[in-house]
C-alpha cells in the first residue's frame, strides 16, 4: 500500500514539473561589424522573429531578453512593462545567440514556447506577474462611408518587404489578399506611437493598395497623404484613439544570463 501511494506521489511530481530543453547554449551574440549591429538594432532591442523550429531544437540568433519573452509569451512588446533598463539599451552585450535541443520527437510551437519560459527562469532568473492596465491605443474601424477593401485578389508584385519606398512619393504597400489581422500588423509597423487593435469586425481576406508619405517628411505636389489620411481615405478604415484595458506581463526580476 505504501508503495502504490509513493508511486503514485513520485508520478504527480514528475506531471508538474515545467517543460525544459534537454540542453541549451546561450552565448554572446557576434556581430560582422560595428556599422552591421548599428543597422540591426536599429529597430530597437524587442522585435520578434518568427519562432522558427527544426525538430526537436529551437535556434534563435541574435535575441534580447525582451526578444524571447516576447516568444515565449507570445505577446506584443507593449504588452511588457517592467525590463531592467541596462538590458534593453542597444547594445552589443544585451544580444544572445540561443541554441536550445528537447527530447527526441518535434517539437510544437506551444510546447516550444512553454520551454522557452523555463529556460528564462532558470537562466535569466526571470521572475514576472501578470497585471492589467489601460493604454492608449487605435482602434482601427470602419470608416462613416464603410470600407473599400475589396475581396477580389490584386496583381501585386512579390516584395518581400512590407512596405515599398517610392522616392518623391512616399511609400506604397500592395497585398494581393491578407486577413485583417495581418494589415493590423502591418500599420503597427508603421505606426509605432501606440499599439493598434482590429475593431473593424471584418473577416476573410481582403486586397488593397495603400500609398502614404511618412510624417515629417519634405512632401512633394504629388505626395501621398499621411497614413493616417490615407487609411481613411483609401481603405474606408479609420485608426481612432481610444483606450483599453490590456493583460500586461510586469518583469519583477532579471539578471544577465548564467554562463554555459
Amino acid at each position: 500500500m505504501r508503495r502504490t501511494i509513493l508511486a503514485v506521489f513520485l508520478s504527480h511530481v514528475a506531471f508538474a514539473q515545467a517543460p525544459a530543453f534537454e540542453v541549451a547554449s546561450i552565448r554572446p551574440a557576434s556581430f560582422p561589424s560595428d556599422s552591421y549591429f548599428m543597422g540591426f538594432s536599429a529597430a530597437g532591442t524587442c522585435g520578434a522573429p518568427p519562432l522558427a523550429i527544426s525538430g526537436n531544437r529551437v535556434t534563435l540568433p541574435r535575441v534580447t531578453l525582451c526578444t524571447l519573452i516576447r516568444l515565449a509569451y507570445d505577446v506584443p512588446d507593449y504588452r511588457i512593462s517592467g525590463l531592467p533598463g541596462a538590458m534593453t539599451k542597444a547594445d552589443q552585450s544585451n544580444y544572445f545567440d540561443v541554441r536550445a535541443e528537447a527530447e527526441e520527437g518535434a517539437l510544437t510551437q506551444d510546447q516550444a514556447r512553454a520551454m522557452l519560459q523555463t529556460l528564462l527562469a532558470d537562466r535569466f532568473q526571470l521572475k514576472l506577474h501578470r497585471e492589467t492596465k489601460e493604454l492608449p491605443i487605435y482602434a482601427l474601424v470602419i470608416g462613416k462611408s464603410g470600407s473599400k477593401l475589396s475581396t477580389q485578389p490584386l496583381p501585386c508584385a512579390a516584395n518581400p518587404r512590407p512596405a515599398a519606398t517610392q522616392p518623391g512619393r512616399g511609400f506604397s504597400m500592395c497585398n494581393a489578399t491578407t486577413p485583417m489581422s495581418r494589415l493590423t500588423l502591418m500599420l503597427s509597423q508603421q505606426i509605432t506611437d501606440r499599439p493598434i487593435l482590429d475593431k473593424t469586425g471584418l473577416t476573410g481576406q481582403y486586397a488593397f493598395i495603400l500609398r502614404w508619405s511618412p510624417e515629417g517628411t519634405d512632401s512633394q505636389p504629388d505626395s501621398p497623404p499621411s497614413i493616417f489620411t490615407a487609411v481613411q481615405e483609401q481603405l474606408g478604415l479609420k485608426l481612432d484613439p481610444q483606450k483599453a484595458q490590456m493583460e500586461m506581463l510586469a518583469i519583477d526580476h532579471a539578471e544577465p544570463p548564467s554562463t554555459n
